[in-house]
């Protein structure tokens, strides 16, 4: 497989520097192929494993995209409709009480205007754990058990006049985690399959995603992304546990920067990987258009931003001790896979990483 010419590694690293990124693995892509892929720094520092196109990372909200291509096969199948009551699917009732009347549909879960708000507090911290939250290893709490304690007058983790917001479903953008989750819900529901074998048997296996999982469990190499956080007073690398949550589908989805290219690819050629297709043109088109009204940049999870003169669609994410970038440039048709394992917070990282990612679309 190409690398990345020396002037590129060298950027590259300066800038994981500035950023304080302990390893990187990125690739390019044009058309249907990698134009190049290389790793940076140590994946495990303790263990002294380096980064590779191969290290296995935490996808954070980029996972997303996956239940996009899970819910969207179904609506192909015509066993959802994007325009339904979400009530129609589900074992419990959704509604915002503020607005008893208005329904929810899964086209809003997917476009962020489902009016759910995300309660951080319901997720603790690794300082702070609550069981409905941050666990090391994989959560045991059911999906449609967090949901509804979540999102039901009564559950455990109801709060009235906290978990949702005061504007009307369907009329308020607020990006959400819990929004999406529930979509993924309702692949469980409507196709008898916990999420997570949903996607192992109609996504990742069918692409020849290896070493890709919504689970710890899923993942058997040792080369494994350790999650970091920086400590800026000791200049110093302290590691998370590999942790997961209950919610899982919205971002503890794990992968390689070689096989989330697959995922990119077929996204690319509208729904096709090398002969094996996963959604036709047409629902990829569905996928890529702007949903809201005034609003250029939401499609269905997938998202465009304008970075310098390519206008790109794809998604990132962040979590404890992972960032993740998977754009592509449709008029050019290159694109651009960035994983590493440590946090953006700040300007002063959060420019460096997208210097890199920036530099990597110069040269895909």
């Amino acid at each position: 497989m190409p690398t990345f010419d020396p002037a590129v590694d060298r950027y590259i690293q300066e800038k994981m520097r500035a950023a304080h990124l302990p390893s990187l693995a990125a690739a390019t892509v044009q058309g249907q192929r990698i134009t190049a892929a290389s790793g940076y720094g140590l994946a495990d520092r303790e263990a002294h494993i380096p980064a590779d196109p191969d290290t296995v990372y935490m996808l954070a909200s980029t996972s997303k995209t996956f239940i996009c291509g899970a819910l969207m096969q179904l609506w192909e199948a015509g066993s959802v409709d994007m325009d339904a009551d979400v009530n129609s699917y589900l074992p419990f009732p959704v509604r915002n009480p503020k607005y008893p009347d208005t329904k929810i549909t899964p086209r809003m879960l997917m476009t962020h205007v489902s009016s759910i708000e995300d309660r951080w507090g319901v997720w603790g911290t690794f300082k702070n754990p609550k069981p409905s939250g941050y666990v090391a290893g994989d959560a045991t709490l059911p999906l449609g058990t967090w949901l509804a304690d979540y999102l039901v007058p009564d559950g455990a983790t109801y709060v009235a006049g906290k978990n949702f917001y005061d504007s009307e479903p369907g009329k308020g953008y607020h990006y959400s985690s819990i929004g999406p989750d529930l979509a993924a819900f309702i692949v469980e529901s409507v196709s008898g399959q916990a999420y997570s074998d949903y996607c192992r048997e109609h996504l990742f296996d069918p692409l020849g995603m290896t070493q890709t999982g919504l689970h710890l469990s899923d993942i058997t190499t040792p080369n494994l992304a350790v999650p970091y956080h920086y400590e800026f007073a000791k200049g110093t690398y302290a590691p998370y546990p590999q942790y997961g949550y209950p919610d899982y589908p919205c971002g503890a989805l794990r992968t390689s920067t070689n096989a989330l290219s697959i995922w990119l690819r077929c996204f690319m050629n509208r729904g096709t990987y090398e002969g094996t297709r996963i959604l036709k043109a047409s629902t990829v088109k569905e996928i890529f258009r702007p949903q809201i009204p005034g609003n250029w940049r939401q499609g269905l999870i997938w998202y465009y931003e304008q970075k310098g003169g390519d206008l790109i669609l794809g998604h990132s994410g962040g979590d404890y001790g992972v960032h993740t970038d998977m754009f592509f440039a449709p008029k050019r048709d290159v694109g651009i896979v960035v994983l590493s394992n440590r946090n953006i917070i700040g300007w002063k990282a959060w420019y460096p990483a997208m210097d890199i990612n920036a530099r990597l679309f110069d040269v895909a």
